[in-house]
This record gives C-alpha cells, sequence and structure tokens, in this order.
C-alpha cells in the first residue's frame, strides 16, 4: 500500500518541488520496488477525489463524478494538488499497465476528517478543520461545498482493497457531502456557541475580490463556490462491502481531539 504524498493547498511558493515532484517520484520509486519484489500481487494507492475533478463546476451535465471521470482541468498553477495526484496516479496505472505479474486499485477519498494518530503534522485536512475553531470562518464560511469522509473508514477501503479478490480499478471512497457551514453547524449542535463556527456564508463576489489574499485564485472561487458536488461511492459499498460512518460522529471526534490536544483552546 503506498499512501504517502503532501496534501499542502493554498499559497505555495514551489509547487512542482512541494507536492507535484514528491507525489510523482514517490510513485515511480515505490512501484520501481514492486518490480523487484515477487512477492507482490497487488498494490493498493491512496489517490484522492482530485483526481476524479478539478472543480465543482467539471460536473456540469453530470448527475454525479464516477470512477471513470478523470480530472482534466487542474495544472501546476490553478489547483496543484490536485495536478499532482492527478499525474501521479496516471503514472501509477502507466506503470502498471506495462507488466501483468501484480495489479493495481486505486483509492479516491473526499476530504479526509475524524481523530487523527497525531495533531501536530501539517496536514490540509488537519488545518481545514482547525479554521473551525481559530476564528478563521467567525464571520462566515465560503460556499463550498466538499465529499467528506472519515479517516477511519479510508483504512478500512484499503484493507478491503487489498483482500477483495474481485476488486479491481478506482474506488470512490465517500460518506457525505456538506458545505463549510454545513460542518459548522454539526459542530455547533455538539460543542454550543462558545466556539466561532460559522453562522452564515459569505457573499462569493466578495470572496472573490479577497481570494488572491487567502492564496486562492478568482477562477477557483468562480469554478467551486456555491456549486453543488456528489460524488458516486456506489462501487465501494457493492464491490468491496465498504459501510460508511456518520459524518456527524466524524466531525465531532475530529474536533474533540483538536480540544483534548490543545489545537484548540478551549471556551
Amino acid at each position: 500500500m503506498h499512501t504517502a504524498s503532501p496534501f499542502l493547498v493554498g499559497k505555495l511558493h514551489d509547487p512542482d518541488e512541494q507536492v507535484v515532484r514528491p507525489a510523482l517520484d514517490g510513485t515511480r520509486n515505490v512501484l520501481g520496488s514492486v518490480d523487484r519484489a515477487d512477492s507482490v500481487k497487488r498494490v493498493v494507492l491512496t489517490s484522492s477525489a482530485s483526481a476524479i475533478y478539478g472543480n465543482n463546476a467539471d460536473m456540469e451535465g453530470k448527475r454525479c463524478f464516477t470512477e471513470d471521470d478523470w480530472n482534466t482541468t487542474s495544472s501546476l498553477k490553478d489547483e496543484p494538488y490536485a495536478y499532482a495526484k492527478t499525474t501521479a496516479e496516471r503514472e501509477a496505472w502507466a506503470l502498471s499497465e506495462r507488466q501483468a505479474r501484480w495489479d493495481l486499485i486505486t483509492i479516491q477519498p473526499g476530504l479526509v476528517v475524524g481523530p487523527a494518530l497525531t495533531t501536530a503534522s501539517e496536514s490540509g485536512s488537519l488545518n481545514t478543520m482547525k479554521r473551525f475553531g481559530d476564528f478563521s470562518l467567525v464571520a462566515g464560511a465560503p460556499p463550498l461545498t466538499v465529499g467528506v469522509v472519515d479517516v477511519r473508514d479510508v483504512a478500512r477501503a484499503h484493507i478491503l482493497a487489498g483482500d477483495v479478490a474481485a476488486a479491481h480499478g478506482r474506488y470512490i471512497v465517500n460518506g457525505d457531502h456538506l458545505s463549510f457551514l454545513d460542518i459548522g453547524r454539526t459542530l455547533r449542535r455538539r460543542f454550543g456557541r462558545r466556539y466561532p463556527f460559522p453562522y452564515n456564508e459569505l457573499p462569493k463576489v466578495l470572496l472573490k475580490l479577497a481570494a488572491p489574499a487567502a492564496g486562492m485564485t478568482r477562477g477557483f472561487v468562480d469554478r467551486n463556490f456555491g456549486l453543488p458536488l456528489c460524488l458516486d461511492s456506489t462501487r465501494s459499498r457493492s464491490e468491496l462491502g465498504l459501510t460508511y460512518r456518520p459524518s456527524e460522529q466524524t466531525l465531532v471526534e475530529n474536533f474533540q481531539q483538536m480540544l483534548d490536544d490543545g489545537v484548540v483552546r478551549r471556551r
């Protein structure tokens, strides 16, 4: 199982060096090692829903994204993390197709949240959840909908992908679709009004003006904010037998851990 890749979002000073090259070289190194290990019959690679789609706007004309979809809109300058995951996965499939001894399965999770092994690491997932407790969203949430999945369900998906003999291809692993405002409301139900959870969504036009200062492009705001998202996880349920935890449990346990570890100050 190859699970490692830098998850860095926002303003990057060198996207190629920070996210693209590590993702691509890491994939080549691991699969090169697999080629030299006769005992390996299957590789499970952590890709991302970002390799399925680059922007919510890419869903135009679709009911949902499926495993047949590929991100064709991200680039080194526009959503480099998504571009890195797409590039690395395409390379993995190319390497897999050049041989017949081992097969490849890729896991495509949405935003991975839930209790972490450590809250000390720099992670896009942890930093996203931290924003709900550090006053970053107190004025309002961006009108952005994302796929959300529990980290334990993602781990289980990898195990099942390795164990289920008939498993093949790509698997979207996603338990729910939530806006940032939905996440704030979920956390408020459990932790009350003492924490700076958002009460409203900020206007898209205002966020577009402020986008460069926040490390986003105005194009990203146009193509994502206020637009729906649907990731079809049918194959993971029917072929792998995967079941998903309720998103409320995931979010509450994630935020509680940040409180317990002092990442977010108790109030």
